[in-house]
């Protein structure tokens, strides 16, 4: 984790280089050969981990925004992270979008079953947004994500991928035509 001289550096080198902020799902889960109380104490510090990284990722986002570039965040539809006060804060926003798709409407599958697996999106991107909420109407044959395959529905399916490209592209289109636009009256105001 980064704090004190380093963040500011590292906020320094930040706003210069990146457009695009994705992150998602941060978790891991400790399960094996560990008792009950060692599991309790690791699990304990998983979350204060996870709350340190998503207030991070919220000041990231708020640079984002306040320098006109963009964020995709992405978490379980029923992950308490959303509960969050820095994540709240985000959501909150009138500038942000929160969406939900279900990856099976991606095609994501596992063992030929398709995983429903319901996330929750928030992006800064109307057009990212608009292409991400899709959603799978009939939740008859889906895998179970509770029988310990969760870890293999965290690869995206490529149509997902593919939408938030798509997006994005969309999104870079629009704003070139906005800063022709306001280029044009700039001159014209000279």
């Amino acid at each position: 984790y980064i704090c004190g001289k380093s963040k500011a550096r590292f906020f320094q080198k930040f706003i210069v280089k990146v457009r695009v902020l994705f992150s998602r799902y941060f978790a891991a889960m400790t399960k094996g050969e560990k008792g009950r109380e060692a599991w309790k104490i690791e699990k304990c510090k998983e979350m204060i981990e996870a709350k340190v990284h998503f207030a991070f990722c919220a000041e990231l986002y708020k640079l984002q925004a306040d320098n006109h570039r963009y964020f995709l965040h992405e978490h379980p539809l029923t992950a308490k992270s959303w509960n969050e006060q820095c994540v709240k804060s985000i959501t909150n926003s009138k500038s942000v979008f929160v969406t939900r798709a279900h990856m099976c409407a991606y095609g994501m599958k596992l063992d030929g079953e398709h995983v429903h697996k319901p996330t929750c999106m928030m992006t800064n991107s109307a057009y990212v947004a608009m292409k991400i909420n899709r959603r799978f109407t009939n939740d008859n044959n889906h895998k179970d994500l509770r029988c310990g395959v969760t870890a293999q529905a965290t690869e995206y399916p490529i149509k997902l991928k593919q939408c938030i490209m798509q997006g994005m592209k969309e999104q870079d289109e629009l704003n070139a035509t906005l800063n022709c636009i306001v280029g044009s009256i700039e001159a014209s105001n000279d």
